[in-house]
């Protein structure tokens, strides 16, 4: 469905045949129009014929003949500007209001009443006072009584039974609080009793028995597992050979300022290439040379007896 009146198409037909034109005139192809205006190339193909159907609203129509006169150096906002943006006359057809039903007024509904309970219609709502009859009492000694609300209220004569009920209970009451007055006494004295026993008994002092505590025996202090120690302090370079209880532990030449310790359980056994440059010591005694400079010596910690 066509989205212009038939003025919008008509002046879009005579401005994409002028467009046409020009465009052909300079040997432009509407690919390069397309990729330069980023507008469509089926878009442009519609805007030259004239084929609304495709096109979108008549605001985009305008803005796509502006950027596509601009590009064939035609005025494009002047040729924009004859499409019409006008589209009132797409449609005859009157656009009837829908029809409001106008608001009907409230009519007032009835208000229920409540019906009011009267004493003659429920006699059981009123208050009923019963009067005890004794034997004696007839119901002519029975005289009503008007209250201030207006109900009567029937009266009982005096009655002798009640009076003895009364003195019965005062006795009755009377030897109770005698009999109280006489366990009391005795509970206090018991009481008191109670505590002298306590008493009595906590005024022992008890003396705690102490244990004797073990005393520890004294551990014996450990025994070094190395009983031999051997260091060596070189004043000139040589080659060394050192055994540790049957072991070799070194052999090579050490430089000049060097220094070595062994520990050994039994013996330690040391060859040197140049005696005299090797000092040796036996469990920090002075150190002593193992022998004359330049001479091969095997000298063994502790010397054999």
């Amino acid at each position: 469905m066509s989205k212009l009146n038939p003025t919008q198409l008509e002046q879009l037909k005579e401005i994409g045949v002028q467009l046409h034109q020009t465009r052909e005139q300079q040997s432009k192809s509407l690919e390069e129009v397309a990729a330069k205006t980023f507008i469509p190339l089926r878009l442009l193909q519609a805007i030259e014929v004239g084929q609304a159907a495709v096109l979108p609203e008549p605001v985009f129509i305008q803005g796509f003949i502006r950027r596509y006169g601009d590009l064939v150096g035609l005025d494009g906002m002047a040729l924009s500007k004859q499409f019409s943006l006008d589209s009132t006359t797409v449609t005859s057809a009157k656009i009837e209001q829908p029809k409001v039903a106008s608001p009907q007024p409230l009519q007032p509904q009835p208000v229920k009443s409540q019906p009011v309970v009267s004493e003659r219609e429920f006699p059981a709502a009123k208050a009923v006072y019963t009067p005890t009859l004794s034997p004696n009492t007839t119901s002519s000694d029975v005289e009503p009584e008007l209250t201030p609300s207006g109900s009567s209220r029937t009266s009982t004569p005096f009655n002798p039974l009640y009076a003895l009920y009364g003195i019965a209970g005062i006795l009755i009451l009377g030897g109770g609080i005698f009999l109280i007055s006489q366990i009391k006494p005795q509970s206090s004295e018991s009481l008191q009793e109670t505590a002298e026993s306590n008493v009595s008994s906590s005024s022992t002092p008890t003396v705690p028995q102490t244990e004797a505590s073990p005393v520890a025996s004294p551990q014996p202090s450990a025994v070094p597992t190395d009983d031999i120690e051997v260091s060596i302090n070189l004043t000139e370079a040589s080659w060394l050979r050192v055994t540790v209880d049957g072991e070799i532990q070194y052999e090579g030449i050490l430089p000049q300022g060097e220094q070595q310790t062994w520990n050994a359980k039994e013996q330690v056994v040391i060859r040197a290439g140049n005696a005299g440059a090797v000092l040796a010591s036996l469990n920090g005694a002075s150190p002593q040379p193992l022998g004359t400079r330049g001479a091969v010596a095997t000298v063994t910690f502790p010397e054999a007896e």
